[in-house]
């Protein structure tokens, strides 16, 4: 049993810090250059929910305060991929897990937020 134990706190730790990784930050600022959008999503959807929330915000502060704002659309595309907010192909959302698909108002904000970013970089000319 207590075995059991350590590997699943050790997959989850893992599963964490590569989210964070394909993410581009490990919550303490950009680590990383580049965000790997396919591996965000699936590490993400490989996490708890609510831990799977908390490294998600954590990687759009930095980026924010950076004013890099392509990185800033890229991360809220994420999360509403993430969600199944983009595709209207039955096979598409059938993937995401059903904890992400409630999350209507996060989906929300992460459109607001991508259209926001998509100005910011035309004003930033």
């Amino acid at each position: 049993h207590q075995q059991l134990s350590f590997f699943s706190n050790f997959y989850q730790m893992t599963l964490q810090r590569l989210a964070e990784r394909s993410l581009g930050g490990s919550g303490n600022g950009i680590t990383n250059p580049k965000v790997d959008s396919e591996l965000a999503i699936s590490y993400l959807h490989l996490l708890p929910a609510k831990l799977a929330f908390r490294i998600f915000k954590a990687s759009l502060p930095t980026a924010i305060s950076k004013r890099d704002y392509k990185r800033v659309q890229i991360l809220s595309n994420i999360g509403i991929v993430s969600c199944g907010g983009i595709s209207s192909k039955a096979s598409a959302t059938a993937l995401v897990p059903e904890s992400w698909k409630k999350q209507v108002r996060f989906a929300e904000q992460c459109i607001k937020l991508s259209t926001r970013a998509r100005w910011w970089i035309i004003l930033q000319r």
